[in-house]
């Protein structure tokens, strides 16, 4: 049988703490009352031995990551603030990622830029944003015992694509139906298109009318 002791355990064993058959002890609901000396001693008839330990309890490391949801336009540039509430006697450790994958501040052409950093916060500047810099960013922030994260989605507008593969389904000496293939929005939906033409008797391309 193992016997566990600690003095601030005595006034609560009965609430939030268990030991089990095999010496094992659980606490739930852990506070800072519960940091401490422990010791354990087994006892059978030949004698007692025992094992001790301390306990210290920390804070839980919580994150928010700002601003939360962020619209921008091509070109433009933005900061993403990460702030971290954790344990002073913990040294936190930022950690940047964007789709699930970590930023390479080295390798993204210039565009991500660690901005101040300090003990509880952290910048990182999107600058001349381009339409491949939609998504998910994350931000993650780790100490010797827990780690939590925040994200942020940023969504990038930006010119339409070009449409797909031009199609002439019918034709006649003054007019043409023609079909594509829609192009990419990016985020900015397409009110119309363009339609240009040329022939052996125009100066290049010319807009054409339609119906």
């Amino acid at each position: 049988m193992c016997q566990i002791s600690n003095h601030a355990l005595t006034p609560i064993l009965p609430h939030r703490v268990s030991v089990s058959q095999d010496g094992t002890l659980r606490i739930t609901n852990v506070t800072h009352r519960d940091t401490g000396h422990y010791t354990c001693r087994a006892e059978n008839i030949f004698g007692t031995s025992a094992s001790s330990g301390n306990v210290y309890v920390k804070d839980v490391t919580e994150v928010e990551l700002t601003p939360a949801d962020l619209e921008l336009t091509v070109g433009e540039s933005a900061v993403l603030t990460c702030r971290s509430r954790h344990d002073r006697t913990l040294h936190a450790h930022f950690l940047w990622s964007f789709d699930g994958q970590p930023i390479n501040f080295q390798r993204e052409g210039g565009h991500f830029e660690k901005m101040r950093a300090q003990v509880s916060s952290a910048d990182v500047m999107i600058r001349n944003i381009q339409l491949q810099h939609s998504g998910r960013y994350g931000c993650r922030v780790r100490t010797a015992v827990d780690s939590s994260s925040g994200t942020a989605v940023v969504l990038v507008r930006g010119p339409p694509g070009a449409p797909g593969v031009v199609i002439v389904e019918e034709m006649s000496s003054h007019t043409a139906t023609l079909s594509w293939s829609p192009s990419q929005d990016h985020q900015s939906p397409v009110t119309r298109y363009n339609l240009q033409a040329r022939s052996p008797y125009t100066l290049g391309w010319q807009s054409v009318t339609t119906g």
